[in-house]
């Protein structure tokens, strides 16, 4: 997990942010949250320790400043690194090319030496014949004086003619000595330059030694600086290390104490979530309390409903009686205007009674009065009779009407009250469905969030990590490719200016070290197009066009390894040995 954290610095800030987020998100919405109905003995305590903003952002900004810190050390060791290597590399190089040198000088000086040996070999066989022959032309002086002493003796004995012959056998041989003399005074002079050129030659090379011995010194001293800086540059990248593991351990540090931050954190929301379930779980129970109490409040509104029902049935029967009372008063009057209606009739018999002594028409118009007045009573008894019973079936009727409309109403009202408890339950069901269905599909997105978060870091760190193993491959590649390059190209140079050096011609008023600064244009066949001797030694003219005339010489040039090291403008010091 460290490792992760290390590599993936950024990544633990955003799950740092996100944290902070989901923190503050979840204070605003306890804030947000109704406050229940609760009693002073329903509180529960809740022990938790909140974490705010501002403590995560310092975390946040300690962390940052802590990975620019190590980013800081990392890239300054990786440069001191970087450099102690290229220097490395390049006393490398320059001890490779020194030692190419110091063996193909001391190839050379093995060559010359094995010349100089055989030359002086043959220069002392050459001296050993021309000491015989000088001994021969000696023994041959003293033979041919002896044989002038004989002549002399033999003067008087011999002939002219003899002592003619004698004598110009004794010229030859005197010119013949003479010639053989002189030759041998020829070689001895010869042989003195000789062998006065080879002792100069001698000199020379044992002050070209000296001075490859100094070289060789300073060579040697050089590495031993070198190896001394790198010694430094090893403590350097030691101490390097040793901080960059305080660094590490301060970070793990840190990172450990975000870890208990982050678990002290984690076990504030999980009491947090436990209060909130608390909270939940008590509103759970102060809702089923409510509806416990709607509940009540239903059936005291029925028990209200049913009495008020029987008291409008109360007072539909007192109405119904007041009605029948003002049909039996009704009825009275009816019975009071037949009774009326009878006086009347009797009054009118009376009357007719009267007439009827008046006039037979008045007898007759008497009795049919008296006969549509029977009618009318026995109408009105009839009447009556039908009022009764109408009046009789007119209760039965209110009375099976009453007794249905409170079954109904009593029926209707338990029906209602069966379908109000029915749809309340329904209600509280569907809800604590609708509730447990939002908690678990909470808990589903956030098992998947959680999860798509993982993969997404998983992903992520697998990521940057691959990107990190290519870039560190890429700039291991680069920086193998760039020290191959660079060796290719000393060798190139060295190679080049080897050529020149073996076309250079040293004028005769040069002498001493030779050192010139050269441009060269080329193209990639190698031929020169363009020289620029741009400075040498004591800025002398003649030196200056003998670098010149050398380098045109040695077009074409040695052929360029590849394209990435050949380059159509050269520049190079040019310093050959003397």
């Amino acid at each position: 997990m460290f490792a992760l954290i290390k590599k993936h610095p950024i990544a633990l800030l955003v799950s740092i942010l996100l944290h902070g987020g989901l923190i503050a998100a979840l204070v605003y919405k306890g804030q947000q949250l109704p406050d229940p109905i609760s009693t002073e003995s329903d509180i529960i305590p809740i022990d938790s320790t909140l974490i705010s903003e501002e403590d995560i952002q310092a975390q946040v900004e300690r962390l940052q400043a802590l990975e620019a810190e190590k980013q800081a050390i990392a890239d300054a060791e990786e440069e001191a690194r970087i450099n102690t290597l290229q220097s490395l590399e390049d006393a490398r190089l320059a001890a490779e090319a020194a030692l190419q040198e110091t063996e193909l000088l001391t190839e050379q000086q093995r060559q010359e030496s094995i010349a100089e040996k055989a030359r002086i070999e043959e220069l002392q066989n050459q001296a050993s014949e021309l000491e015989l022959q000088r001994q021969v032309q000696q023994a041959k002086a003293e033979a041919e004086q002896a044989q002038i002493e004989a002549l002399r003796e033999q003067q008087n004995t011999l002939t002219q003619q003899q002592l003619l012959d004698r004598q110009e056998q004794l010229d030859q041989l005197r010119q013949q000595r003479l010639q053989q003399e002189k030759q041998i005074a020829d070689a001895q002079q010869r042989l003195q330059e000789e062998t006065k050129r080879i002792e100069e030659a001698r000199k020379q090379a044992d002050a070209e030694r000296e001075r490859q011995l100094t070289q060789q010194q300073e060579a040697e001293e050089r590495n031993r600086r070198l190896a001394e800086e790198t010694r430094k540059a090893a403590e350097e990248k030691a101490r390097l290390e040793e901080q960059a593991r305080v660094a590490e351990e301060k970070r793990q540090k840190i990172i450990q104490e975000t870890e208990e931050a982050e678990k002290q954190r984690e076990e504030a929301l999980k009491r947090k979530r436990e209060a909130e379930e608390a909270k939940k779980q008590k509103e759970l129970e102060e809702e089923r309390r409510l509806a416990a109490e709607e509940q009540k409040k239903l059936q005291e509104a029925l028990e209200q409903q049913k009495l008020l029902a029987k008291q409008q049935e109360e007072q539909r029967v007192a109405e119904l009686e007041r009605k029948r009372v003002e049909e039996a008063k009704a009825a009275e009057i009816a019975k009071q205007q037949v009774e009326e209606a009878q006086k009347q009739a009797e009054l009118a018999r009376q009357q007719a009674a009267e007439v009827q002594r008046q006039a037979e028409l008045a007898a007759a118009q008497a009795a049919e009065e008296k006969k549509q007045a029977e009618l009318a009573a026995a109408q009105a008894a009839e009447e009556r009779k039908q009022a009764e019973l109408a009046k009789q079936q007119a209760e039965a009727e209110e009375a099976k009407r009453v007794a249905a409309e409170k079954e109904r109403q009593a029926a209707a009202a338990a029906a209602q009250a069966a379908e109000e408890k029915k749809a309340a339950e329904a209600i509280e069901a569907k809800r604590l469905a609708d509730l447990k269905k939002k908690e678990e599909a909470e808990a589903d997105r956030k098992r998947r969030a959680a999860a798509a978060k993982a993969k997404a870091e998983k992903e992520e760190a697998d990521r940057l990590a691959a990107l990190e193993a290519q870039s560190l491959e890429a700039q291991r590649e680069r920086r193998q490719a760039a020290a191959r390059n660079k060796l290719a190209k000393n060798r190139y140079i060295s190679s080049i200016k080897k050529r020149v050096a073996a076309k250079w011609r040293q004028p005769r008023d040069v002498s001493g070290e030779v050192k010139c600064i050269v441009g060269v244009i080329q193209i990639r066949s190698g031929e020169v197009i363009d020289v620029e001797v741009e400075s040498c030694t004591n800025n002398n003219a003649a030196l200056r066009k003998s670098v010149e005339n050398a380098v045109w010489a040695a077009s074409p040039l040695p052929a360029a390894p590849s394209s990435e090291v050949f380059d159509r403008k050269l520049r190079f010091r040019f310093q050959p040995r003397s």
